[in-house]
């Protein structure tokens, strides 16, 4: 039997059209001979091309085991390059503030249960910064301040070996600054669009007017409708403090 509706082939992703894969129904005892993957019941589809099939999931293994290498020698350069026991333990009696440029490796830097990784670039020193305020850590090793309960840092040589390194990974502060950037492009993108709606309007109290009389108290400016649309709404006060900023 053929799917009657674009599916996913249960074995290797590919994504079948209408017609283009059989369709099954698959039990735990079909599952245990094979007839689907482990752990995969119900209602499966499956390529009819099996060779193009096993092509995919072989390429799919070898991307997998490429990405896990690759992962593999990051880890292992990390470590050689910020041994635990190399780097200097600072103590203070209050918590460090570090400023500088904020590296991270993805997917690894803090997050708010208390985990994950932070280096810092003070132009003196490298920081590598472990996140160590989850519930259970042990907070009175924490010697660098955080938004939350504290991490504890290392510090280490500034070498050019390490900066190279650094400049692989994510630059925070570099992301950071692009998003306030964005951020006030977008603020004065608004302002505009607002002095124009007021100034077709006739002026402020023209406008507070057209709404009352459309018994509202919220307008959407036409240049941020979608297909008639309101995307956003202002209140007159709101607006008035966005486009005096």
């Amino acid at each position: 039997m053929k799917n009657r509706k674009p599916q996913a082939c249960c074995w290797c992703g590919y994504l079948l059209q209408a017609g283009e894969g059989n369709l099954c129904h698959v039990d735990e005892e079909d599952e245990d001979l094979g007839f689907g993957p482990f752990g995969a019941t119900g209602w499966l589809v499956s390529c009819l091309d099996t060779v193009a099939c096993h092509t995919r999931r072989e390429e799919e293994k070898r991307l997998r085991k490429e990405a896990a290498e690759k992962k593999r020698a990051e880890d292992d350069e990390e470590h050689r390059l910020f041994p635990r026991d190399g780097g200097e333990y600072v103590r203070a009696t209050e918590k460090i503030r570090l400023e500088g440029e904020i590296y991270e490796r993805p997917g690894k830097g803090h997050d708010i249960y208390g985990f994950g990784a932070w280096y810092y670039d003070t132009h003196d020193a490298i920081w590598h910064v472990e996140n160590n305020g989850s519930d259970g850590a042990d907070w009175g090793r924490n010697n660098i301040l955080t938004g939350g309960a504290g991490a504890i840092g290392l510090r280490y040589e500034r070498t050019p070996e390490r900066l190279a390194w650094l400049a692989r990974q994510e630059n925070v502060s570099a992301r950071w600054r692009r998003q306030q950037e964005e951020a006030e492009t977008e603020k004065t993108r608004i302002r505009e669009i607002l002095k124009a709606a007021v100034e077709r309007a006739g002026g402020w109290q023209n406008m507070e007017a057209m709404l009352q009389s459309q018994k509202t108290d919220r307008f959407c400016p036409r240049e941020l409708a979608v297909n008639g649309k309101a995307t956003r709404k202002f209140s007159i006060a709101e607006a008035r403090r966005i486009v005096e900023e």
